[in-house]
């Protein structure tokens, strides 16, 4: 799609993405485009934080391909998404975080600089997941432990020992074979 810089200017682009948010449902391979967009003219970052903004009142969500497509692109832009992100729902934004783990850490430094006023504005759900740790630091404990008590072994895998296959040594068997084995 993006072969021709001469032909798919950033200024063309911008209209047919446009256009295309506007179909229902969004194409699969919108994000994609979007994503290839900023990647060669990052000039365009304003208009893809606006057309995200957008997305995220069409409930991008609904389409699961669309939706990974929608949390790369946020993680491709760092810090300058950070405030769309705080627009998610609670629900839509732990679901970010378990698709780019990467993402938590950054948002919490970002909503713990800012100022008091602008802090009181975000919602208390999406407050309190930022808060809490990121997902992949979560850990799940399936039994506790009895210290003292011996550990329960292992599930039994059985070993399988490697055969070699052997051909028998006779004369049908070629020598260059048998050589080789």
């Amino acid at each position: 799609m993006f072969c021709g810089e001469g032909i798919y200017t950033s200024e063309v682009l911008a209209i047919v993405l446009t256009q295309l948010l506007e179909v229902t449902p969004i194409p699969l391979l919108y994000m994609r485009s979007v994503i290839q967009a900023i990647s060669m003219w990052p000039r365009m970052i304003s208009f893809v934080l606006n057309i995200l903004g957008k997305l995220i009142t069409k409930q991008i969500w609904k389409q699961a391909q669309v939706w990974r497509g929608f949390v790369k692109c946020c993680a491709m832009l760092g810090s300058q998404a950070h405030s769309l992100l705080l627009t998610l729902p609670a629900s839509r934004l732990k679901e970010a975080f378990q698709l780019h783990p990467a993402l938590h850490n950054p948002l919490l430094q970002y909503v713990q600089n800012l100022p008091a006023p602008q802090k009181a504005l975000i919602d208390k759900e999406v407050l309190l997941l930022i808060k809490s740790p990121p997902p992949d630091a979560t850990l799940t404990v399936q039994q506790p432990i009895n210290i003292g008590q011996p550990l329960p072994p292992p599930p039994f895998t059985p070993r399988v020992q490697p055969t070699t296959p052997t051909l028998p040594n006779t004369p049908s068997t070629p020598s260059t074979l048998r050589g080789l084995l």
